[in-house]
């Protein structure tokens, strides 16, 4: 969510004149409800999420959406894995309902703005390569490593590597876990070239993220479900500049002992 962002179309007064009291303030904010099923087939594990997308901006903008993700991950080890995500597979629909005032309507057509119509916003798929290595650190923690490859192919990106055809984003985070109950993060993304337009300089921009989850389970008895609650704080290098995202995730499973399988809903809001 995205907060205090400034209106500025009723900043000109009939006459001509700007007066900066009539600025008010909107939010942008994502909700997301998902619906999750993965399996287990011996060393390979399969998912699928199932999502609706609700975008709210201000009073004036609102869209739904649905999509499809597709994930499987195989374990080469017993302390390495690979995974392959297929997200917004084979593409994501969002459906924007805008509502406007006549009068608004012809502010932004004097200031030379485009009136926006009801339309279809379509996603692309990204593919994500991903492996993961476990490290012991006695009988109860552990650490993990984790690399993540985001791959587009809808043109060139402002990414660490970029092709006309292809560009390739990289994720890289640690994980570490006390009996698998309470977990820390910490990671960065978004590895990009700033420019400056007053010198010319480019400079790489890295943005650190953390975060926290927690699990509660009885993998004995299956007498209660699953139940992870987590927590990441995304744009440590500019929360100054109010560019920053909250995500909160939970999650509730529930297991069969000879079949094992999973249904998760969760609730994200940014």
């Amino acid at each position: 969510m995205a907060d205090n962002i400034p209106n500025t179309l009723n900043i000109i007064e009939p006459d001509g004149s700007i007066n900066y009291d009539n600025i008010e303030a909107f939010s942008a904010a994502d909700y997301a409800f998902l619906l999750s099923y993965a399996q287990s087939i011996g060393k390979v594990r399969i998912g699928a999420n199932a999502k609706i997308i609700h975008r709210i901006v201000g009073s004036f903008a609102k869209s739904w959406g649905l999509g499809l993700d597709l994930a499987a991950q195989y374990d080469a080890s017993s302390r390495l894995s690979l995974g392959l995500t297929l997200k917004d597979f084979p593409v994501t629909y969002n459906t924007w309902g805008f509502s406007f005032t006549d009068e608004e309507k012809q502010l932004l057509a004097m200031t030379d703005n485009v009136i926006p119509v009801n339309s279809v916003e379509l996603t692309g798929q990204r593919s994500i390569l991903a492996l993961s290595y476990r490290q012991p650190l006695g009988a109860k923690m552990n650490i993990t490593a984790a690399l993540d490859l985001d791959v587009t192919f809808d043109g060139k990106r402002n990414t660490l590597i970029k092709t006309d055809v292809f560009s390739i984003d990289p994720h890289l985070g640690l994980e570490f876990d006390y009996n698998k109950i309470v977990f820390l993060r910490a990671g960065f993304n978004n590895v990009q070239t700033i420019s400056n337009d007053l010198t010319g300089d480019e400079t790489l921009s890295i943005q650190p993220n953390v975060g926290v989850g927690f699990r509660l389970s009885d993998k004995k008895n299956h007498r209660i479900p699953e139940i992870k609650l987590d927590y990441a704080f995304t744009g440590l290098n500019r929360s100054s500049e109010g560019i920053y995202s909250h995500v909160v995730s939970l999650i509730v499973g529930l297991s069969k002992k000879k079949n094992t399988y999973a249904r998760h809903i969760a609730l994200v809001k940014t």
